[in-house]
């Protein structure tokens, strides 16, 4: 794991914290179909975990620590540009 150098220029090197639900994120074209436009930003990012079916677009950025939650049976999108600095619960 190689720690992404914006991130160490601001001071923190420590590696991010990411769990992601084993149904959905579990094999790896599961997990490629969700992030298929590229991974958020986690480079503000402490800790990030993702329960339920969710699907990420381009240029999606991560702050502090979240919980992005999606209880409902048809997939959510976090869309394009989005910045998230707290829990979301769709």
């Amino acid at each position: 794991m190689t720690v992404n150098p914006a991130r160490r220029s601001s001071k923190r090197e420590t590696p991010v914290k990411v769990k992601l639900d084993r149904r959905f994120y579990g094999k790896i074209d599961l997990l490629e179909a969700r992030f298929s436009a590229g991974v958020p930003s986690l480079v503000d990012c402490d800790a990030l975990a993702v329960e339920g079916d969710v699907y990420f677009e381009s240029d999606v950025t991560i702050r502090g620590s979240v919980l992005i939650k999606n209880s409902r049976s048809s997939p959510a999108v976090i869309k394009k540009g989005t910045t998230i600095d707290r829990d979301l619960i769709l």
